[in-house]
């Protein structure tokens, strides 16, 4: 990509108020994050005389940070408003841009295109950028930024006043609405990028030509896990690596190789589909920039967009007023939503037609490289936009009608022809959809079609929660699962956006006899699900609040919480948890089966932290569940929670740091003929293992070399002086390839697509063990490798895990909850994936006999299963043990009389 520069700036004519205001309108505006949406909107709302507080959780801005960007022409005449002095100093790190070039390895023009408005658009850096904004609200304009500011929590007055957020899980602040916003990217001078077969790179000279930043980008990288802190430092042989293949890989090669390995970070690119609307259940919080709709950086509207958002938000609080700033907020959203999504969804398909590798010639495919529709991108003015639309959009939501933008092409065509799409059959969808954005009227239905969902529902639904039929277009993705086998049947699905949502659903529901399910991450597999049929999916992703309590060390998640937000938290707060291992499933899910991780040793299961829940029950009604109020509940959602109502938030005891969350952890690839070596290796810590120290053995087997690969892993809970007698151990296995690193806390469980993506045919078998039995385990590695070998339709791993049992046995009786296998030394766990879900009936009478073989001389008398990870055909004794069923069948005759809980690992109603 080749950028053409103007060589001038100019200052268009319009009132320079950089640095004073009117009179104030009396709202108070917080704003999270000094990304560019999150700046411009500061800048923005004080010169339309709004109080604004700034937030940023970093202490200190990174004036290198980032690549290079391009404020493209309908955002700079933005930027350009704020004063002379501003502009002077985007002058010195700036270059002005007419067009861009994209060019083939062979320097050949693949396509140009046209930037609007010649001389106004800026490419610079982003981290600069930033800097000089920031530097230029804080010092001239004296806006209120406080770095080293973490919010830790968001909330809304119940008479919905107020919006507010806890910072650093302290001090509260409140103000008539809040802003999150989120930006950090990068800037550059001159850009050359070539684009083929599957290949990118750019190159950029920043500074004018004193420093150079470079990018590769290479197809086979999809799928790595997304990540907003960047994917970490990278080795230049991985960028060497990524254009091995590329004809021109000469072109850029020595500049690679020149890099200084303390400036090369691997940063995946990060994505979102369109959400369904920006505003929160209350009314009050608004998302913005990134947070709302973040852009693959091929169309120059990810920073662009987010300026748009600042200054079209400040205009509507100022027309509203400070008595109607919902109102405000839902003019912002009725504006911004349809012109940033249709050009979202643009540069998401415009990421993966430059990325294609079998495009052909690409002189005849040159319209696929040109940005979708430049014009009404680049030329479009927000702010005179907003201030001519406003009444309409006011009298638009009071008439409960659909508005219609016109900042966006009349029917929506993208270029080119290969992607385009047409408003009447795509975008109309998006926008009846959304509550705050169009109001429809549902078709009654006939008897014969089942329940009229919408008339049921719609009713006792708050505005923010979201209902799906089986004709809307996100219906099939949202019941989507981490496993297609033993899906439960779904005709309708609905994300409650508050727990009084959820109450208000389980009482209709149950009012017309509507079977449910509730759902979080939608990971659990059992048999059982298949009885569920024609029923409503109560999808829970929405309830993602989360907050954290300094004074009390307590912590309180909604049921749409993954893991990966808590760490995140906790760890920042240099607290800890006992989450599960994985970062993409539900913390609240986890919980009500127990919750195994790696603080097992240490802390326990997560049930065990546990101080109160709220939960829905069958007859509707929102109750809190603790050791004073409805213990027998609150028992039983310790272990069996599924079976009794919907958990919607829970409140855990937190601890601090372990080691001050500081462990080392190590890989260990062992040579197949060193198996038994490695059994021997587990056997030797049956009956004596601190409780710092975790071993593990992962196998998975090779289709392209035809062998198993048996991994030996270890996490010591201290430093490599802690280690080194364990290390020894491994060590002396000769593994081939070894890992052995520092790590902490909030690292574990890094997502993988195995364990995080939808869809695939997968299940799992577990066992909790007694004791290890080398003969037994070499012939089940003997076993499952030949198995593997002879069907390359399966695709499995076994896990075996010791932890210290000590810690979950020494826990009081009158402590503990449902989970019934404390004795347990061994977790071992078949997982399956399978090409095909015909193949499910061979894998089960391969899996049934070995599980039989393994409990019967590694197991106990009563057979374990951790409910969260058993098959679903071992029956209740084996999930929650025989000795807690007459207390589980007393309070599942009390909460769920009608047996509209559990499906998948149900308690009976009688002995």
């Amino acid at each position: 990509m080749k950028t053409e520069h103007h060589p001038s700036i100019s200052t268009p004519n319009t009132e320079n108020a950089a640095t004073t205001a009117p009179n104030s309108t009396g709202v108070k505006v917080i704003i999270v994050g000094v990304g560019l949406a999150g700046i411009t909107a500061a800048i923005e709302c004080q010169r339309k005389g709004h109080s604004v507080i700034v937030l940023e959780k970093v202490s200190e801005l990174q004036h290198d940070a980032g690549d290079g960007i391009m404020i493209a022409p309908n955002a700079s005449r933005v930027i350009r408003q704020w004063g002379d002095e501003l502009l002077a100093d985007i002058v010195l790190n700036r270059c002005d841009s007419t067009h861009v070039d994209m060019m083939d390895h062979n320097d050949n023009l693949i396509a140009r295109q046209e930037l609007p408005g010649k001389g106004e658009g800026i490419v610079t850096n982003r981290g600069k950028l930033v800097c000089l904004l920031y530097e230029h609200a804080k010092n001239r304009m004296g806006i209120d930024i406080r770095l080293g500011s973490r919010v830790t929590d968001y909330w809304e007055t119940d008479d919905g006043r107020q919006a507010g957020v806890t910072v650093d899980g302290r001090e509260r602040i409140s103000g008539d609405c809040v802003v999150c916003a989120d930006g950090v990217h990068g800037m550059a001078r001159k850009t050359y990028a070539w684009f083929g077969d599957g290949v990118n790179v750019a190159m950029m000279t920043l500074k004018r030509g004193k420093e150079v930043v470079w990018m590769t980008t290479h197809k086979d990288c999809y799928g790595a896990r997304e990540t907003w802190k960047g994917g970490g430092q990278a080795k230049i042989d991985d960028a060497m690596a990524t254009i091995n293949h590329w004809p021109g890989r000469h072109r850029i090669e020595a500049v690679i190789r020149h890099t200084k390995p303390s400036k090369l970070v691997n940063h995946p690119l990060i994505y979102r589909p369109p959400l369904r609307t920006w505003i929160s259940a209350g009314g009050r919080t608004i998302l913005i920039g990134d947070s709302a709709h973040p852009y693959y950086p091929v169309v120059a509207q990810g920073g662009s967009q987010g300026i748009e958002d600042g200054a079209v938000l400040a205009i509507a609080l100022s027309l509203a007023g400070k008595d109607r700033v919902p109102l405000a907020l839902q003019v912002f959203e009725k504006i911004r939503y349809p012109r940033a999504t249709v050009i979202q969804l643009g540069s998401s398909t415009f990421q993966a037609t430059v990325l294609r590798s079998d495009r052909g010639e690409e002189e005849s495919k040159r319209d696929e490289f040109r940005f979708p529709n430049p014009d009404w991108i680049f030329s479009h003015d927000c702010q005179s936009y907003t201030y001519r639309e406003f009444e309409s959009v006011v009298e638009a939501i009071r008439e409960g009608r659909e508005y219609a933008p016109t900042n966006i092409p009349i029917d929506g065509l993208y270029i080119p022809s290969t992607w385009s799409f047409t408003m009447r059959s795509h975008f109309t969808p998006i926008l009846a959809a959304l509550p705050m954005l169009a109001t429809s009227t549902p078709a009654p239905a006939s008897r014969d079609e089942g329940p009229d969902f919408k008339t049921i529902f719609s009713p006792v639904l708050s505005s923010h929660a979201l209902l799906y039929l089986p004709n809307d277009p996100e219906y099939f993705k949202l019941n989507e699962r981490w496993s297609n086998l033993e899906d439960p049947g779904y005709v309708a699905a609905i994300q409650p956006a508050t727990e009084e949502d959820v109450k208000n659903i389980v009482a209709a529901a149950t009012e017309h006899n509507i079977s449910f399910l509730a759902t979080g991450s939608g990971h659990s597999v059992k048999p059982g699900y298949t009885s569920v049929k024609g029923a409503l999916n109560i999808d829970l992703k929405l309830l993602k609040n989360i907050a954290l309590d300094y004074d009390s060390d307590t912590l309180t998640v909604g049921a749409g919480v993954v893991n990966s937000q808590v760490y995140d938290v906790l760890y920042d707060a240099k607290r800890e948890l006992p989450l599960s291992t994985d970062r993409c499933i539900s913390t609240i899910g986890t919980m009500i089966g127990g919750g195994l991780g790696t603080l097992y040793s240490a802390r326990g299961i997560l049930a065990d932290s546990l101080i109160s829940a709220n939960v829905v029950t069958a007859t509707g009604d929102l109750v809190k569940a603790s050791s004073t109020e409805n213990p027998d509940l609150f028992w039983a959602i310790r272990g069996a929670g599924h079976n009794f109502g919907i958990v919607t938030s829970a409140t855990f005891k937190i601890y601090n740091h372990t080691n001050g969350g500081n462990s080392v952890f190590g890989d260990f690839l062992i040579p197949n003929s060193g198996n038994a070596s490695a059994f021997e290796l587990l056997k030797s810590v049956d009956e004596n293992l601190p409780p710092t120290v975790f071993w593990g053995i992962l196998v998975g087997f090779n289709h392209t070399t035809k062998e198993a690969e048996l991994h030996i892993r270890l996490m010591v809970h201290g430093d490599d002086e802690d280690a080194a007698p364990h290390l020894a151990k491994v060590k002396a296995l000769n593994p081939t390839v070894t890992s052995w690193a520092n790590t902490t806390w909030n690292t574990y469980g890094e997502e993988t697509d195995i364990m995080c993506n939808t869809g695939w045919n997968s299940n799992m078998y577990s066992m909790g063990l007694k004791q290890t039995d080398v003969d037994t385990m070499v012939s089940t590695f003997n076993n499952w490798s030949k198995f593997s070998a002879e069907n390359d339709w399966y695709n499995g791993l076994i896990m075996i895990e010791r932890h210290s049992e000590k810690k979950v046995m020494s826990l009081p009786k009158n402590e503990q909850g449902v989970f019934p296998w404390r004795d347990t030394k061994i977790q071992m766990v078949f997982v399956n994936y399978l090409t095909d879900a015909k193949y499910a009936g061979t894998l089960d009478d391969f899996i049934q006999p070995a599980r039989a073989q393994i409990q019967s001389v590694m197991g106990f008398e009563n057979h374990h299963s951790y409910v969260n990870e058993a098959f679903g055909d071992e029956g209740p004794e084996v999930w929650y043990g025989a000795h807690n069923l007459p207390r589980l069948v007393a309070a599942k005759q009390k909460w769920d009389p009608k047996d509209q809980f559990g499906p998948g690992m149900p308690v009976p109603l009688t002995l």
